[in-house]
């Protein structure tokens, strides 16, 4: 009988190689599967929690339980059938049509908000240029660039390890990992909470709102602009809704024909569309997309059918 094998110590370099790529590993599995519950609930609980100053991870705070809770999905029976029946379309075409992300910048919009952290740090930080994108993801995969979470932080020195500063410590010390002194890591803490409750207090935490409204006044100012005598103003404004999407992935409704039909047989309106695109974090030009497979598959169904 042979003895038994001693288990190589890890060392740390190691252990920290072994968590990005889990959490890397994650995150994509997230980004094809945006409903899965168990993959963020595994990514939660990878997440390191800050150490007190006697090296124990501290307990989350009454405040963090609330906001926790707070954020669990609300019962499905508070939501009408046909709503729900929409979002479960829409995340069943997601999980059969992972080739259309292919054809999106920012296909999720999570994606979207972290490059404007990005690009914030970015302006705020010269000569740190190389070292910001390695910190946003690391906060990203870490669950720290969470809009309402953010907004919600407060501020906290590098020393302090008191409950309700938890989420903020976290931030604070990925930023010194990669050479931030305490003043640049307050002063970046600072600008990730700014823009966060910016966004919170204005567009509910999502950042497509912002360009969608901007978008849509675009849309809405055309007739000033463009005036093309020989098409219908519908079907310019379709037009140019589509190339909006398409140049500048911009989170505006396109109103096509294959939209409406969709809203139709789901007995939904434009709007309650957005916001579902809103609750899955995903651009209206995936939809778009989306939708129109779904088009696709139910006259494949007729013609089999009738066949």
């Amino acid at each position: 009988m042979q003895g038994k094998k001693k288990k190589k110590k890890l060392t740390e370099g190691k252990k920290i190689k072994l968590l990005d790529d889990a959490t890397a590993a994650l995150e994509k599995y997230r980004f094809l599967r945006p409903d899965d519950i168990e993959a963020q609930d595994l990514l939660r609980s990878i997440r390191p929690r800050a150490l007190t100053p006697s090296g124990r991870a501290s307990t989350p705070s009454k405040e963090e339980e609330q906001e926790e809770e707070e954020e669990e999905e609300e019962s499905p029976l508070s939501r009408p059938l046909n709503i729900l029946k929409a979002e479960f379309q829409l995340k069943k075409l997601l999980l059969e049509e992972v080739g259309v992300f292919d054809l999106h910048q920012w296909p999720d919009e999570k994606l979207r908000w972290t490059e404007l952290l990005r690009c914030l740090l970015y302006a705020a930080f010269p000569g740190k240029e190389k070292s910001i994108p390695a910190i946003i993801y690391k906060l990203t995969v870490l669950n720290l660039l969470d809009t309402k979470k953010l907004a919600k932080s407060k501020i906290a020195s590098a020393g302090s390890y008191g409950e309700a500063d938890t989420y903020a410590i976290q931030i604070l010390e990925i930023l010194s990992d990669y050479g931030f002194t305490s003043d640049e890591a307050q002063k970046a803490l600072l600008i990730l909470q700014e823009a966060a409750r910016n966004t919170q207090s204005n567009y509910g935490g999502k950042i497509q709102r912002y360009l969608r409204e901007y978008g849509n006044m675009m849309l809405a100012e055309l007739s000033d602009n463009f005036e093309i005598p020989s098409m219908d103003k519908d079907a310019v404004r379709v037009g140019f809704s589509i190339w909006l999407q398409n140049t500048l992935e911009m989170p505006v409704n396109s109103k096509i024909d294959e939209v409406e039909r969709f809203l139709t047989a789901f007995g939904i309106s434009e709007d309650e569309l957005i916001q579902l695109a809103d609750k899955l974090d995903i651009n209206l030009a995936l939809v778009d997309d989306l939708i129109l497979r779904w088009n696709e598959y139910q006259k494949e169904s007729k013609g089999r059918k009738s066949g």
